[in-house]
């Protein structure tokens, strides 16, 4: 993926219709980054599992072995400079048009795998209430619609709500972590018989995505997939830190 999208930007490099979301470069069509930019970027290793993100294969739990809820699981990078700061600054400065870049690279990723065939509504991982309305907008409906332009399979932030706020999950245990999240979401009855893409910007212990993935299951989607901009890796090959 990296070859074909720096390909491009090298080609256009005489258009100045954007500029780069890192280094501010004129580039010619979005996504918005320059292939020097794109270079650079922490595309993440196939050798990690997105299960328990272990960064090598060689200290993964035997995820493989497990029985996971997922359809699908996909990211394209790691949390890790510079996407990290990038992802921070379009959730809390509203830098939108980085989420739209970021939206654009994620589909292209799930049309060279495929992933887009099997699946009938894309759904943004929700945000409360309170902090919906701090923010201004939650990023990952920005992400789920371009996901949605991009892929032309409908989304729809309706059919999923987070009752309240959680406490944060830092520092808790796997099993904490769960059980704090216990009842947090809940489903519309449209997701019956459908196959869902959830999209949010970062994965990190994975717990948010496992509690969702539950309630669509329960609520009768036919299968849940889960897409998202970045994973957070541990290297040490132990479970790191929410989403």
């Amino acid at each position: 993926m990296l070859k074909k999208l720096a390909k491009t930007a090298v080609q256009c490099q005489n258009f100045v219709n954007y500029r780069c979301i890192i280094c501010k470069r004129h580039c010619s069509l979005e996504p918005a980054l320059c292939a020097g930019c794109l270079s650079i970027l922490p595309w993440i290793s196939p050798m990690s599992c997105l299960v328990c993100g272990s960064a090598y294969a060689s200290s993964c739990r035997g995820c493989s072995h497990v029985e996971d809820g997922f359809d699908q699981r996909l990211a394209i990078f790691e949390y890790a400079f510079p996407v990290d700061a990038l992802l921070k600054r379009f959730k809390y400065q509203e830098s939108r048009s980085i989420g739209r870049a970021l939206g654009q690279l994620l589909a292209e990723a799930v049309k060279q795998q495929g992933g887009a065939e099997a699946i009938d509504l894309i759904v943004p991982v929700p945000l409360a209430w309170p902090r919906r309305k701090a923010r201004g907008f939650n990023q990952a409906a920005d992400l789920a619609e371009v996901c949605s332009k991009q892929l032309n399979v409908p989304w729809s932030d309706r059919m999923l709500w987070r009752h309240a706020d959680t406490p944060a999950l830092a520092g808790l245990s796997p099993v904490e972590r769960r059980f704090a999240l216990l009842g947090a979401f809940s489903a519309e009855q449209g997701v019956c018989g459908k196959r869902i893409a959830l999209v949010d910007d970062v994965m990190t212990s994975g717990a948010t995505s496992l509690e969702i993935q539950t309630e669509l299951s329960d609520q009768g989607a036919e299968s849940v997939s889960f897409w998202s901009v970045a994973r957070a890796l541990d290297v040490t090959g132990h479970q790191s830190a929410d989403a």
